[in-house]
């Protein structure tokens, strides 16, 4: 219920001079403001980033709220700040100022303070399980959906995985993740089986990787032992196996996990799956499996945007109790656009260069840390080598897609084709046109802006384009 809070209703019933009384009826505000939070955010994301404000103070004009770290403001005011901000002022009627300080730095000056370092505690949060019981259940205790910064990029794996996590064997079985190297996958897998272990350390929760499973299933077969193999993949409450793309042609090892996803399905057992392609583009898997992997919910991870990355590496400059400037974070997103490994890998060179030199770290130091990547040429992308990558993603002819032919087979392959030489190219339409085949100027238009318009609601062509401009650019 909305209550009269607001300096111009108080006047009536008392003084305004009476700063008391106005304080006492404002210091509900927070609490009311996150109650109404709760109903326009996700929970996990209440738990992640709201819950963890206090209210400090509150005058006629501010409210001052203290969050763990400036990592904390940051993230809060580029993503809920407005909400907020509209929050407060339907409950109280009037605007208020809203500061935000950090609990870090307020208490760097408490003497005896022995608080743990952020990268000792930052993955714990909430956590009801310690290092050495994740690590028995193979997952890794880094690996957490506190640790995991969430982006456009992301956002829709995440709230899969968190929902996943929350109800076992629900809407979402199995859970198909896909993307490229290095965005994160394994992390999100692995966030789920923590949580899950943190709310019921019972659940049989098993972590392995497609060759691992390969590599059991070989030796199972050799020592006799298949009775043994089933029953440990048979009998969990979670199975997580990453980089399933590896089972192909494995003709026993694919029989053998066909097996065993139907027993784990049939008995409302959950099942997550990553791989590095969208379900039905994996090559050398049976159809049976791939049909399989899209009963439930299939997710996709792309490359994070540039202020996504910014905020990946502050995250982990922050764990690593590393101050890292923001004009260097942005420098250090802008060179690393391939994934999250090359970011992260950018971070820790530059760390040991500051260090072992002795030097501050400054935007000069970076640029002088990456000048060799800074000077090097750019790649020349030609038509050709669009069209040669494209034909073996599709598996087509390149002759095919140069060719009249109408079928969908072939021109959904060069429509792509054009989309990617017109982004990668320097080229006119009509020299694209020219390109292929002789094609006129027209039809290059009209590919082009189809594939625009089918990539801002097709996430698995989204995915399939992403990459191959990543091939292509090499």
């Amino acid at each position: 219920m909305k209550l009269p809070l607001s300096r111009a209703s108080l006047s009536h019933v008392y003084p305004v001079r009476n700063t008391y009384v106005l304080c006492l009826l404002m210091s509900n505000i927070w609490s009311q403001c996150l109650q109404l939070l709760h109903t326009r955010v996700n929970d996990h994301s209440v738990a992640t980033w709201l819950d963890p404000i206090i209210c400090e103070s509150v005058t006629h004009d501010r409210i001052v709220l203290s969050v763990p770290n400036n990592f904390f403001i940051g993230w809060i005011q580029d993503n809920y700040l407005d909400m907020i901000k509209e929050i407060i002022t339907d409950l109280t009627s009037t605007g208020l100022q809203i500061d935000f300080r950090s609990r870090n730095e307020l208490s760097a000056d408490v003497p005896g303070d022995k608080s743990s370092r952020p990268s000792e505690v930052s993955h714990r949060s909430g956590s009801a399980i310690s290092d050495s019981f994740a690590l028995k259940h193979r997952l890794n205790p880094l690996y957490t959906f506190e640790s995991f910064v969430v982006g456009k990029c992301n956002d829709f794996s995440h709230a899969a995985a968190v929902a996943v996590s929350e109800k076992l064997a629900g809407s979402y079985n199995p859970l198909f993740i896909y993307a490229d190297v290095g965005l994160g996958k394994t992390h999100l897998m692995s966030s789920i089986g923590y949580a899950v272990l943190s709310k019921d350390k019972t659940k049989k929760v098993y972590f392995t990787t497609s060759e691992e499973f390969t590599n059991e299933t070989i030796n199972a077969i050799q020592h006799d032992k298949m009775a043994y193999f089933r029953n440990k993949y048979r009998h969990v409450d979670l199975l997580l196996i990453d980089d399933i793309q590896f089972l192909a042609r494995k003709e026993r090892t694919q029989e053998e996990f066909f097996h065993t996803f139907n027993s784990l399905y049939e008995n409302r057992k959950q099942i997550v799956i990553t791989c590095d392609r969208f379900h039905n583009e994996i090559s050398g898997i049976e159809e049976r499996l791939k049909s399989r992997f899209g009963w439930g919910l299939v997710a996709d991870m792309t490359m994070p945007e540039l202020e996504t990355r910014v905020a990946i590496l502050k995250r982990k400059a922050y764990e690593d109790s590393v101050t890292i400037p923001d004009d260097v974070a942005f420098f250090l997103a802008e060179q690393a656009d391939s994934n999250i490994r090359e970011l992260v890998g950018s971070l820790i060179r530059l760390v040991a260069m500051s260090t072992l030199q002795g030097m501050p770290m400054t935007l000069e130091l970076a640029e002088k840390c990456f000048k060799e990547k800074l000077n090097r040429p750019p790649k020349t992308v030609t038509v050709d080598e669009i069209i040669s990558h494209v034909s073996k993603t599709f598996d087509v002819k390149v002759a095919d897609i140069k060719s009249r032919k109408k079928h969908k087979l072939y021109s959904r392959p060069r429509q792509v084709a054009m989309y990617l030489a017109r982004d990668l190219t320097e080229l006119s339409y009509p020299e694209i046109g020219q390109a292929f085949g002789g094609k006129d100027h027209s039809t290059v238009i009209y590919a082009t802006r189809k594939i625009e318009k089918e990539l801002e609601k097709n996430r698995p062509l989204k995915s399939q384009v992403e990459g191959l401009k990543k091939d292509i650019k090499g």
